[in-house]
């Protein structure tokens, strides 16, 4: 975790498109949910997404790919205040679990897995490496642009 951290485009040439732009924005996002998953332990064999990013089967398909799990929508909205109703029900005896509430509130509402896609896992095999020596490489940078914003 980096408070500095920025994101950034690497790699961009005169043949960069606006379309690659927006896959490079969801190529990073799964590689940092990856790198994520990476510190934490095991990735999941499937991972749920939810909000506005998460209605585009672009940025499913990429997730699978990235992580190499199943992706899946939950499709109701407003899922933070639902997750504070949960916890509630939780709390106030409803449910046993989280787990168990989950179980009713949440699965009911997921859409349709998204499996990885092989080829396209092994070039994210080989990206990944890269993508971290680069996150890596960044934190002294972030840190002066951090020093620069902080002197104005």
């Amino acid at each position: 975790m980096n408070a500095d951290a920025r994101a950034q485009f690497v790699g961009l040439s005169t043949s960069t498109t606006f379309a690659g732009l927006i896959r490079a924005i969801y190529e990073g996002l799964g590689l940092a949910a990856r790198d994520c998953y990476s510190v934490m332990g095991n990735i999941p064999s499937e991972i749920r997404v939810t909000g506005g990013a998460a209605r585009s089967s672009s940025l499913l398909q990429i997730f699978a790919d990235i992580l190499g799990a199943s992706v899946r929508r939950v499709m109701r909205e407003e899922t933070g205040a639902a997750g504070a109703a949960m916890i509630a029900a939780m709390s106030l005896g409803h449910y046993a679990s989280l787990a168990d509430c989950a179980d009713r509130w949440v699965t009911p509402t997921l859409g349709p897995s998204v499996d990885p896609d092989p080829d396209r896992r092994v070039l994210y095999d080989k990206l990944f490496p890269i993508y971290r020596s680069v996150r890596e490489a960044m934190s002294p940078i972030w840190a002066a642009l951090a020093d620069a914003r902080e002197a104005n």
